[in-house]
């Protein structure tokens, strides 16, 4: 269920992702504006009201990072997801220390695009930043089943929260390592740092 509707801005220069982006988040319900550049970008923000972006790293003119910074100036509080089709380590971790909300690689996953918008729906709804036992049991509630597997797997999710050491969990893709880690994450007790995913 759609909590609050929000306003999305997207920003690439390849009118392909802008068209595909923007038709499901619309057919979702949700108010979508769109640029072709950093500066077509800035002008939206600064004149309306703007929810979640998701930028583009790779953009004509200054480049999606440059935007971020400018961004996060005029609103720190802003959700800005940035999307790349050549990832790397050092670029995620430039841009999550500009305060980038969540990083996608190309080609994007309209799935996760629509769970990004889910995130950012909860933490506005809950004050922009949502109190921690509040946002574990909003990430609990899609996770649902009685079955022997899975109350074993949120066992182990109990314990391994209370660990002081690195984790390292691996599986196939769509497994749900991803969900599961964000729980524990969330949920230890040691855990003073943000979730950052690096592909």
């Amino acid at each position: 269920m759609q909590l609050k509707k929000i306003n999305i801005l997207i920003v690439d220069d390849e009118q392909n992702i802008i068209n595909s982006l923007k038709g499901s988040l619309e057919d979702e319900g949700y108010v979508v504006l769109t640029a072709k550049n950093g500066d077509e970008a800035l002008e939206i923000i600064t004149n309306k009201k703007v929810d979640l972006t998701f930028l583009d790293i790779w953009l004509p003119g200054r480049d999606g990072l440059e935007i971020l910074k400018a961004i996060k100036e005029f609103d720190r509080e802003q959700y800005v997801v940035i999307m790349t089709g050549h990832g790397t380590i050092s670029t995620a971790l430039k841009a999550t220390k500009l305060g980038a909300y969540d990083f996608l690689e190309k080609p994007i996953s309209l799935d996760k695009v629509l769970l990004l918008v889910h995130d950012v729906i909860s933490s506005k709804n809950l004050k922009e930043k949502p109190k921690k036992g509040v946002h574990i049991r909003r990430i609990e509630e899609s996770f649902v089943g009685d079955s022997l597997s899975l109350i074993k797997i949120k066992e182990k999710i109990e314990e391994l929260s209370k660990a002081y050491n690195n984790l390292l969990i691996t599986g196939e893709n769509g497994t749900g390592k991803e969900f599961v880690t964000k729980i524990i994450n969330n949920k230890c007790v040691f855990g003073l740092n943000p979730f950052v995913k690096i592909n």
